[in-house]
């Protein structure tokens, strides 16, 4: 029920109050991998890319399969600027799923770019 307050916060784009539930939520269960994505995918869009990035890392340490999470490590790295290693997470997530289409057009943007 704490996680569907948090998902409307978030989606109503009261991102202070989401992010508050989000973090009581990973305190009381640090293997929370969708808190802990969630709260790094809010950070990302508050130009947070730093701690976006823990949290997405936190997340795939939980779970390494978490494609998701593994798109946003690209994607912050690619805000970065490293390219080669946007472009590793980007591969990562099509392992995990080869029809991710925001990693696939990551890889196309970046492989263009060479």
């Amino acid at each position: 029920a704490r996680y569907a307050k948090a998902m409307l916060f978030q989606q109503q784009n009261d991102l202070e109050s989401a992010k508050t539930v989000y973090r009581d939520l990973i305190s009381k269960d640090m293997q929370f991998e969708q808190a802990i994505y969630n709260l790094g995918y809010i950070y990302f869009q508050q130009d947070s890319i730093n701690k976006a990035e823990r949290h997405f890392e936190m997340a795939v340490k939980v779970n390494p399969a978490y494609h998701d999470a593994l798109y946003m490590l690209g994607l912050c790295e690619e805000v970065k600027k490293n390219n080669e290693r946007a472009l590793y997470f980007y591969k990562q997530t099509i392992n995990f799923n080869d029809k991710h289409e925001l990693a696939l057009q990551g890889i196309k943007r970046l492989n263009g770019s060479k």
